[in-house]
């Protein structure tokens, strides 16, 4: 049985907190079941880059989010 298995990371732009962040979620999908958490960390819309699901730049969360993926 060959299991499928794909990891994307978005932002919620619509839940944006007052300092103008949005939550980083995760969604896993296994075999074509989903999952969909929050990561706990937040990041302003201008500092993702959607397309290569991750900050832009060399900030913290950008770094942070670096070491999530690559622990994968």
């Amino acid at each position: 049985m060959i299991v499928k298995v794909s990891i994307y990371y978005f932002i919620y732009t619509f839940k944006t907190n007052t300092k103008g962040e949005a939550p980083i979620y995760c969604k896993i999908a296994v075999n074509g079941k989903q999952k969909r958490f929050s990561t706990g960390i937040s990041i302003l819309s201008k500092l993702w880059d959607a397309t290569k699901q991750k900050g832009k730049g060399k900030n913290l969360i950008a770094e942070d989010i670096k070491k999530m993926k690559s622990s994968q």
